[in-house]
């Protein structure tokens, strides 16, 4: 499958997700810091969730808005958060990729630079894929 197929799988792949999600019981648990490079080379940190119990688990690659993973707070923003509970209840585990803070980019929802993100978003989920 070509990488342009698999990222127009994406919704549909996130809406099967979310149909498993209301039917499940498994609480999300451990949150761990970790580092792997994006497919262009970058060193990536992100967070990884588990799920409780003996895995393994399928895991999920999650890729943050343009405003990025962080809140202005420097917790993670509820949408990426909701989701984490939302897959880790459904028995998945989560990779959340920082595609911003390792590139000194506050943002990608500036027009200017939303090419950059396109490219290096997709060289991220490839990263990330890699590293799970």
């Amino acid at each position: 499958m070509s990488p342009i197929a698999r990222i127009r799988l994406v919704p549909r792949l996130a809406a099967a997700l979310l149909v498993l999600a209301a039917f499940s019981v498994h609480p999300a648990t451990a949150q761990e810091r970790v580092s792997f490079p994006s497919a262009d080379g970058t060193l990536l940190t992100g967070l990884w969730f588990q799920p409780a119990g003996k895995g393994p688990f399928p895991a999920v690659v999650g890729l943050h808005g343009c405003s990025g993973l962080w809140n202005r707070r420097g917790g993670l923003q509820e949408r990426e958060a909701d989701w984490v509970a939302r897959l880790g209840a459904a028995g998945y585990a989560v990779l959340l990729p920082d595609s911003l803070r390792p590139r000194g980019l506050p943002s990608v929802c500036d027009r200017r630079i939303a090419s950059l993100a396109t490219r290096t978003r997709a060289a991220d989920a490839f990263g990330a894929a890699a590293w799970l």
